[in-house]
């Protein structure tokens, strides 16, 4: 069987084209690699793909049959991803982590799933989460996903970590690929604490059409991968023009315009890593507040909204040394990385006098 522990997109693909593969011997590595750390008896037990997909297999078969024929449907063909249980998937339950929509079965496909499915890529099945993505690492209809790396550690922020099955799944490749959600960080969340890449999108850039709407102001798509590659990758399919507005706020709403995604995506999101000068004369600002850099934090003897909040945030120096890299790294490429202050924040906790 071949071996896609931390295998790119790109190298599954090059597989299947030269025949050293399949996309059925593809569904069933990362089935087997499922089965053996997922489930309730294995000793990892991470729990994090929660719905199969019994048509995986056949998915795959056709896609196979495709390839054969020469009638691939595009780069992503024969790919297989897993979705947070918030996306509707044809044919498989949409509970969205609560026991209140357990049984409820979804008859179309978000419009990200159809996407991908129009590309020929393959839903193994559908990552954990907490009743309705309201909260983090509380534990849903399916209790909760564990950390891929450390059991002593959560897979997402407990707070607002709602992706944490699709951190998991991710992380522990169970897929090629993961699409997540975001209301507040729960997309950002668990892709920092699994080491992977996210991108959390402008409202209407992917439409959000059959997502889980927790807060429609704020839901957008958030697809996970392993490397920048794998999702600049993704992005190439994701990102495209949804006539339909059903379920999409920001892109029914007559206020505020919002552009096509075509009229803003870049040509090729591949093309991009391409381009070595892409941060030059770029400005990134970093809240001192986060990387033990802001005296005045949490000095208030009386924090406005009171509770942890206001506190002083103490980051951990191994997450300060992981930061010190990336900021050498943004600078190397040409980058300024300039240490800010971050008054929305502190102006909502009351985190310092005056605030």
């Amino acid at each position: 069987m071949i071996e896609v522990t931390e295998v790119s997109i790109a190298e599954l693909r090059a597989a299947l084209e030269s025949g050293q593969t399949t996309s059925v011997e593809l569904v069933q590595a990362y089935l087997a690699r499922i089965d053996a750390y997922d489930g309730p008896q294995t000793p990892t037990a991470l729990n994090a793909v929660v719905v199969r997909n019994p048509e995986a297999l056949a998915e795959a078969q056709a896609s196979d049959a495709r390839r054969a024929k020469g009638q691939v449907l595009g780069p992503l063909d024969g790919i297989p991803y897993t979705a947070k249980d918030s996306y509707l998937v044809k044919g498989l339950t949409a509970a969205s982590g609560s026991p209140a929509f357990k049984d409820l079965v979804a008859y179309r496909d978000a419009f990200t799933v159809e996407r991908l499915r129009a590309g020929g890529a393959i839903c193994l099945g559908k990552t954990n989460m907490p009743p309705m993505a309201n909260g983090g690492m509380q534990r849903g209809v399916y209790g909760r996903a564990e950390s891929p790396y450390n059991a002593d550690y959560l897979t997402a922020p407990f707070a607002s970590g709602s992706s944490n099955g699709a951190g998991t799944a991710t992380a522990a490749s169970f897929s090629a690929f993961g699409l997540a959600e975001e209301t507040w960080s729960s997309g950002r969340g668990p892709a920092s604490n699994n080491g992977l890449c996210a991108y959390t999108p402008s409202r209407g850039v992917i439409s959000v059409r059959g997502n889980w709407p927790l807060t429609p102001t704020m839901d957008v798509v958030v697809p996970f991968a392993r490397t920048m590659a794998d999702l600049l990758e993704v992005l190439d399919v994701v990102v495209a023009d949804d006539p339909d507005t059903r379920g999409d706020l920001w892109r029914l709403q007559p206020w505020v315009p919002i552009p096509k995604s075509s009229e803003i995506r870049p040509q090729s999101y591949a093309a991009l890593a391409a381009n070595s000068e892409a941060l030059k004369g770029k400005k990134f600002g970093i809240p001192r507040m986060y990387i033990n850099a802001d005296p005045e934090a949490g000095t208030s003897e009386a924090p406005g909204i009171g509770g942890p909040t206001g506190q002083r945030i103490n980051t951990r120096p191994s997450v300060i040394g992981l930061w010190e890299q990336a900021r050498k790294a943004l600078e190397d490429a040409g980058a300024e990385v300039l240490d800010v202050d971050f008054p929305l924040v502190s102006n909502c906790e009351g985190d310092r006098p005056g605030a």
